[in-house]
């Protein structure tokens, strides 16, 4: 079946808006398909956004009820949050059709808050969609009053580490708004880039993207008082070459010159990009020719892609630095870490001497912001050095537990700025959004790589790592894997999979590849009901000494 039309794929995708004010439900929140084909901008689809100097007041209220109540600090975080969802992906009907969470384009409303207080070295968390200043000063109140009841059992060891009051403006430099173009014009946009994909013969782009747009102001008992519009693009375009034959995975690869960013619609213009596109979709036919096969079980060495190095590096070096869950808070949830304790881990050559790892929340990547949800300016600081762990992901709450270490090494005492709430109504914690693992030398390609090994595995598009609770170990099944034999790629293989131990694996890269094997994975990791976390890596390819390749049961 040949491919519709650009006329065709529109008017089929195009789905009529209805009752947005009286069918989503209340301002707090909502959910709505989008009509495509409107020529009004995003914006008038969702509801006018609240104005910063009242959710600054709102804010203030709410810390200093709390305050009056007895907390010894307390903070808050207040957004009105909007996302739009839109991509192109084939129906169950073999036509292109844009899609979001929910059938059709998809937008998303919230107006919310979470105040969080401590008393007595006990912390409460109270969250409400109410943004009256009766509501967030009750919400101050109760939560001043929940911590002075938790605090006559629990408690924390260490005081806060501090930090300058910080008060001011900031929003992301953006040259296009996404909320400020219609709908048309976002669907003309993915529609050009699916129809660059559909002219490399055999080999289809499907592009997607989720734009968030985020008024967010922060204010403590310190004297903060911070405002930020924010603006964050979460896009991809995977190339799909169609194998024909059933029961054989197409080949996919993700389109590398597109990422996460804080950026507007200026990421998808541009002739060149849908050049690159257009040559990339190319790329992927040659991976159709080679013999299907299966691996036999045993161990192998490996070359992994960027993408799959990054997948690794989200789904289990980030959570295993997440401090809160290296010190045993999140013992009886999500976990625990290999990386603890503390004092046998900092400084120790746990990995292998190639692996540096860096936090880096500076524009554009995507998670930039001025000030994280503490109010601390982020900084871009290593993790890992040389295969050592150096440091965690920490909040003002949780740094003093590496007191000790900080003074060994010289530096003083701070929180680095990677306290994040995903929304006003999750706690905040420290965690990764951005990670950079160090390229090696010049002229260690993906090739010189796949060179190097006589008997082995390639690894490409890496999507998802399982682990166990205590991030020790785990197993994947990539989406692509291929057999090499001295030095040259020979099969691709199917319904194979890999065990791995995570200090193993990490202590076992002999090999980073150079800059131009750098690719994004990005981490959809979900830490509570209902919330999805992001974790975009950029990684190089590594070579591996080792991994113990499983078949698919089935």
């Amino acid at each position: 079946m040949s491919s519709p039309s650009r006329r065709t794929f529109l008017t089929q995708s195009a789905i009529a808006l209805a009752g947005l004010t009286s069918g989503v439900g209340h301002r707090a929140f909502g959910m709505a398909r989008l009509p495509i084909r409107s020529q009004q901008p995003v914006a008038s689809f969702f509801p006018e956004l609240i104005a910063a100097d009242t959710l600054q007041a709102l804010a203030t209220t709410g810390v200093d009820a709390a305050r009056q109540a007895g907390a010894e600090y307390a903070d808050i975080r207040l957004t009105d949050l909007r996302l739009l969802r839109l991509g192109i992906e084939l129906g169950d009907s073999g036509v292109p059709t844009i899609v979001g969470n929910i059938p059709g384009a998809a937008i998303t409303f919230e107006l919310s808050y979470g105040i969080r207080a401590r008393v007595g070295g006990a912390w409460a968390f109270v969250t409400g969609n109410e943004c009256t200043s009766d509501a967030v000063a009750a919400a101050g109140r109760r939560a001043a009053a929940t911590a002075r009841g938790v605090a006559a059992s629990v408690r924390q060891p260490w005081e806060m580490v501090a930090a300058p009051a910080v008060r001011g403006e900031w929003t992301t430099p953006v040259r296009v708004d996404p909320f400020a173009v219609s709908p048309d014009a976002h669907v003309n946009i993915l529609g050009a880039l699916y129809d660059v994909g559909a002219r490399a013969t055999g080999a289809t782009a499907w592009p997607r993207v989720t734009w968030t747009g985020e008024t967010r102001v922060f204010a403590s008992t310190d004297g903060s008082l911070t405002t930020q519009h924010l603006t964050h693009a979460l896009p991809s375009i995977y190339i799909d070459a169609k194998t024909g034959v059933p029961r054989v995975p197409d080949v996919m690869l993700r389109f590398r010159d597109i990422n996460p960013i804080s950026a507007g619609l200026e990421i998808f213009e541009g002739a060149a990009l849908q050049e690159r596109l257009k040559a990339a979709a190319a790329d992927a036919i040659p991976l159709l020719q080679f013999p299907i096969g299966a691996a036999d079980v045993g161990r192998y060495e490996a070359v992994f892609d960027g993408t799959s190095m990054g997948a690794m590096a989200a789904y289990t070096l980030a959570p295993a630095l997440e401090l809160r869950r290296v010190l045993g808070y999140d013992a009886d949830g999500v976990g625990t870490s290999i990386l603890a304790p503390t004092a046998d881990v900092l400084g120790a050559p746990l990995f292998a001497p190639c692996l540096t790892l860096t936090s880096d929340r500076s524009m554009p990547q995507y998670g930039a912001v001025q000030w994280d949800d503490e109010g601390v300016v982020p900084r871009s600081f290593p993790l890992i050095a040389n295969g050592a762990v150096v440091d965690y992901f920490s909040t003002r709450a949780t740094a003093g537990a590496l007191a000790s270490w900080y003074s060994k090494t010289g530096r003083p005492l701070a929180s680095q700025g990677t306290t994040i709430a995903q929304s006003p109504s999750t706690p905040p914690r420290a965690r990764a959004t951005d990670l950079v693992i160090a390229s090696g030398a010049s002229g260690t390609t993906l090739d010189t790589l796949i060179r190097g090994v006589k008997r082995g595995v390639l690894v490409r598009s890496l999507e998802y790592v399982s682990s166990d609770q205590q991030l020790s170990g785990g197993a994947f099944f990539p989406e692509m894997l291929f057999e090499i034999t001295r030095g040259k790629i020979t099969r691709r293989l199917i319904d194979s999979g890999v065990q791995f131990g995570t200090k193993s694996f990490w202590k076992g890269i002999t090999t980073m590849g150079d800059a131009s094997t750098v690719e994004y994975g990005v981490a959809r990791r979900y830490p509570n009901a209902g919330t999805i976390e992001y974790t975009p890596v950029r990684a190089p390819a590594a070579h591996v000494a080792r991994l113990d390749v499983i078949q698919r049961n089935g």
